[in-house]
């Protein structure tokens, strides 16, 4: 007789293999407070229920419509040039010259 005994709380490996990710993809979403855990002594843990909600919440933020995406078509119909402008930093951004519609 084979007992299967499904557990609750799973450490780093196990928890990367039930979100199919890397253990390096765990620790960004645990310091940017996306992913829970808890811990026992200095042991850290993921509840599969943190796990589950975490997964439900990246599905909802991607079937919600964004608003820049609907809005992007009547922004570039408006732009006369765009040209991309480094910072000192080295970040990219666009520098757009708008035009008004008559």
């Amino acid at each position: 007789m084979s007992v299967v005994i499904n557990k609750r709380l799973l450490d780093v490996k196990g928890a990367a293999d039930y979100l199919s990710i890397s253990r390096s993809k765990l620790y960004q979403g645990i310091e940017s407070g996306r992913i829970r855990s808890v811990r026992i002594d200095s042991k850290r843990l993921f509840d599969v229920q943190y796990l589950d909600a975490f997964v439900e919440q990246l599905k909802q933020q991607q079937n919600r419509p964004s608003v820049v995406n609907a809005q992007r078509s009547e922004i570039m119909d408006c732009v006369k040039t765009a040209n991309v402008v480094y910072s000192r930093d080295n970040r990219a951004f666009w520098l757009l010259r708008i035009e008004r519609r008559s």
